[in-house]
C-alpha cells in the first residue's frame, strides 16, 4: 500500500495544492518534501492524519494553534461577500490489490462572519471501486471505517507517521511497544473474539445464575464474582508495581551513565563536607584555646610580679606561727557546736565536765586572739594557693601549648585532606550533577529492591486467589451438573470459558513468537542504523511489553541512550514489526534526522534508502538538515522532489 497523491484545499498554509507521489522504475519508492520551518512540512503529515482520523495528531500545541481553515481564504470570502468555505483533503491510495484506487476524503465546512470563522460541519467518505469496476462513493461512518481499518487503521498509525523530533520519546510509554505487535500481528483480533465469549458469559449466563432459583448456585456464583473482581484488583496492583519496576530500572541506567567512571566522587564530596566542618571545629577549638593560653600569661604575670611580696608576706606569717604568735588553727564555731550538743562534732562521742572544761578554755583562749594575727591565720591559704600556682607554672605552660600545637598540627592535616579532595573533585566535570546521580541511583535501586519484595508478594496472592477462583469455580459447576434446570447453561459456559482459553493460550503464543521475532529482528536493523556496531549486544521485550537494550557490558542501557540513538531504535523497532508481521504499509518521518547526531546520518540514510526498494517513504527536510552530505547520499535515488515555498501566508509547490 502507498499513497499516490494528496489534494489539500484551504489547510491552514495551502489554498489549492496537490502532491504526487509517482514512482520511477529505476528509483526506490523514496520522496523527499524540503522546506523551511514554517513551510508546511509537518502539516503535509496534519492533512493526512486529519483526512484519514479527522485528529491532527502532529500539532505543537492544539490549544493555541490556528484556526485550520487558510486565513488568505477567510479573507478572500470576506472580501467576495462569501459567508461559507471549505476545508477539503483528499488522499489516494493504491492498495496492492491490481493496484486499485482508494480515495479518502474530509470536508469541513466553515462559516465566514465580518471578525470570526467557525467550523459547523464535517463530512468524511472513501471513494472506490466497485466489482464492476465502477467508481462509487461510500459515506457510511461504518463502511468508511471498515476502509480506514484494513489499510490505515488509526491503532498503528504511530507506525506509519512519525514525527521525527519525538521518536526519542517512543519508549517511554511500554503501550507504544504493546499495541503495535498486537495490532501488526493480529493478536487483537484473538482478543476481539476472548472479550466475546467472556461477554457472553457475563452478560448472559452469570444473571441467570445469580437471579435462577437455585439458592445454592446464586450464593456460589456471587462468590466467583467477588473473587473474579478481587483478582482483578490483584493484577492491576501487579501491574503498577511492574511499571514503577521499569521506570526504576531506566532511571538506576540514567544515573549509572552519568556516574561511569566517577564512582567515588559522592564519597570524596561527603568528606569533604565533613572535613570543611571539622577544620571549622579545630579552627574554633584554637581560638579558644589562644584566648586561654593569653588568660593563663595574664594571671602569671601578676603572680610573678608580686611573688616576692607574696613570699615575704608569706614567711613573715610562717615565723609568727613558729614563734606561737598565731592562735591555734582551731574552728571557733566548731567547739561552740560542741559545748552546745555536749558531744564531740568530730567523732559524736559524748563530753563530761572534763571535756567541756577544756573545750570552754579554748574558747576563752581564742577570744583573746588579736585581730591581725586572726587575719594572718585567714590569709596564709590563699598565700599558699598563690606559691603552688607557681610551682605549677611550667607544666601548666607546657600542657597549653601541646594541646595549642596538636590541634594546629590536626588543622593542617585535615586542610590538606581537604585541598587534595578539592583538586581531586576539579578534575571532574559536573561533580554535582554525578554527587546527585549517585544519591538518586541509591535512592532508585533502594525502591527497586522494594518494589521486587513487593511483586514478589503481590503475585504469591494473586497466584493463591486464582487457586480459590478455581476451587470456587468446580464447586459451581458441580452444583450447576446436579441441576437439571441449570444442565444446559453449564455446558454453554463450559464451551465458552474452553474457547476463551483456547483462544488465550493461541494468543500468547503468537504475541511470544512475535516478541521474540522482534527482539532479533530489531536488533539487527539497529545494529545496521549504528555506527557503534558492537555497542549493544540484545534487545530484550519482556512479557509486560517493556523494552530492554543490552550494552556489551549487560546492562539495561536504554535510559542513557543519547536522543538520537532512541530515534534509531525507534525506526529499527518499526521496520522489524512491518517485516515481521508482513504488514504493508508505508513510512512518513517529518524531520528525521532532526534528533540524529552526524555520526548516524549516514547509516540512516542508507538504511532508509534500502526501505524504500520495498516500501514507499517519505521523508522531510529543513534546508539546513538536507545538507550536502545527506544530499550526496540520497541524489539520483528519489522518485521525486518537492520543494515548499511560503509566500503571504500560503504555501506552494515546485516538484522536480
Amino acid at each position: 500500500m502507498r499513497i499516490e497523491s494528496i489534494k489539500i484545499h484551504n489547510f491552514r498554509q495551502y489554498r489549492d495544492a496537490e502532491i504526487l507521489f509517482d514512482r520511477k522504475d529505476d528509483s526506490p519508492d523514496l520522496h523527499i518534501i524540503l522546506g523551511n520551518n514554517g513551510t508546511g512540512k509537518t502539516n503535509v503529515l496534519n492533512a493526512i492524519t486529519w483526512c484519514v482520523y479527522g485528529e491532527e495528531f502532529h500539532l505543537g500545541d492544539k490549544n493555541s494553534a490556528q484556526d485550520r481553515i487558510n486565513s488568505c481564504a477567510v479573507v478572500d470570502c470576506r472580501r467576495r461577500g462569501d459567508t461559507h468555505c471549505d476545508v477539503k483533503v483528499t488522499i489516494s491510495i493504491s492498495t496492492g490489490e491490481d493496484q486499485n484506487l482508494v480515495e479518502f476524503t474530509r470536508v469541513e465546512k466553515y462559516s465566514i462572519t465580518e471578525c470570526d470563522s467557525f467550523s459547523y460541519s464535517e463530512k468524511f467518505c472513501v471513494g472506490t471501486y466497485n466489482p464492476n469496476k465502477e467508481w462509487i462513493i461510500i459515506d457510511n461512518e461504518e463502511e468508511t471505517q471498515l476502509y480506514v481499518s484494513k489499510y490505515l487503521p488509526e491503532t498503528i498509525n504511530e507506525y506509519i507517521f512519525f514525527d521525527g523530533e519525538h521518536l526519542e520519546h517512543y519508549f517511554k510509554d511500554r503501550n507504544n511497544v504493546q499495541v503495535g505487535i498486537k495490532e501488526l500481528s493480529q493478536a487483537n483480533l484473538l482478543d476481539k473474539a476472548i472479550n466475546g465469549y467472556r461477554s457472553y458469559i457475563k452478560n448472559q449466563i452469570e444473571p441467570l445464575l445469580v437471579n435462577g432459583t437455585d439458592l445454592q448456585i446464586s450464593e456460589k456464583q456471587r462468590e466467583v464474582q467477588i473473587k473474579e473482581k478481587d483478582i482483578e484488583g490483584q493484577k492491576e496492583v501487579v501491574s503498577r508495581s511492574q511499571k514503577e519496576l521499569n521506570t526504576c530500572e531506566i532511571n538506576i541506567q540514567q544515573c549509572v551513565e552519568i556516574i561511569k567512571g566517577h564512582e567515588s566522587a559522592k564519597e570524596k564530596t561527603d568528606k569533604l563536607v565533613e572535613l570543611e566542618k571539622r577544620i571549622e571545629e579545630i579552627d574554633k577549638s584554637i581560638s579558644d584555646k589562644k584566648t586561654e593560653i593569653m588568660l593563663f600569661i595574664r594571671e602569671q604575670y601578676v603572680l610573678f610580679t608580686f611573688y616576692p611580696l607574696i613570699k615575704k608576706y608569706y614567711d613573715y606569717i610562717k615565723s609568727e606561727e613558729s614563734a606561737g604568735k598565731l592562735p591555734p588553727k582551731i574552728d571557733r564555731s566548731l567547739l561552740e557546736q560542741c559545748m552546745s550538743d555536749k558531744k564531740c562534732a568530730v567523732c559524736g562521742s559524748s563530753l563530761d565536765g572534763t571535756a567541756q572544761s577544756k573545750v570552754l578554755a579554748l574558747l576563752q583562749k581564742l577570744s583573746m586572739a588579736s585581730e591581725t594575727s586572726a587575719e594572718l591565720n585567714k590569709t596564709m591559704t590563699a598565700l599558699q594557693g598563690y606559691i603552688e600556682q607557681m610551682k605549677n607554672y611550667k607544666s601548666r605552660k607546657d600542657n597549653l601549648l601541646a594541646s595549642l600545637c596538636a590541634l594546629q598540627e590536626e588543622s593542617k592535616k585535615a586542610n590538606e585532606a581537604a585541598q587534595s579532595i578539592r583538586k581531586f573533585l576539579q578534575g571532574i566535570p559536573n561533580n554535582e550533577e554525578i554527587c546527585r546521580a549517585i544519591e538518586d541511583r541509591d535512592k532508585w535501586t533502594k525502591q527497586k529492591d522494594d518494589l521486587l519484595k513487593k511483586i514478589g508478594k503481590e503475585e504469591g496472592l494473586l497466584s493463591n486467589q486464582e487457586s480459590q477462583l478455581s476451587l470456587l469455580k468446580k464447586d459451581l459447576q458441580k452444583l450447576m451438573e446436579q441441576n437439571s434446570n441449570f444442565r444446559h447453561l453449564s455446558q454453554k459456559k463450559l464451551f465458552c470459558e474452553k474457547c476463551s482459553t483456547i483462544l488465550a493460550e493461541t494468543r500468547d503464543e503468537i504475541l511470544a513468537e512475535s516478541r521474540e521475532k522482534m527482539k532479533i529482528e530489531t536488533l539487527e536493523q539497529y545494529k545496521n542504523l549504528m555506527w557503534k556496531k558492537d555497542m549493544f549486544t540484545n534487545v530484550e521485550i519482556e512479557q509486560d511489553y517493556s523494552m530492554k537494550l543490552i550494552d556489551m557490558y549487560g546492562n539495561q542501557a536504554l535510559g542513557s541512550c543519547s536522543s538520537g540513538e532512541l530515534v534509531l531504535l525507534a525506526l529499527s523497532f518499526t521496520l522489524s514489526l512491518q517485516d515481521t508481521t508482513k504488514h504493508d504499509s508505508l513510512l512518513f518521518i517529518d524531520t528525521p534526522i532532526g534528533r540524529v547526531d552526524p555520526d548516524n546520518r549516514i547509516n540512516f540514510m542508507n538504511v532508509l534508502l534500502k526501505v524504500s526498494s520495498n516500501k514507499q517513504v517519505i521523508l522531510t527536510f529543513t534546508p539546513s538538515e538536507y545538507d550536502s552530505e545527506v544530499a550526496s547520499i540520497l541524489a539520483g535515488h528519489y522518485s521525486s522532489f518537492i520543494k515548499l515555498y511560503s509566500t503571504d501566508g500560503v504555501t506552494t509547490i515546485n516538484k522536480k
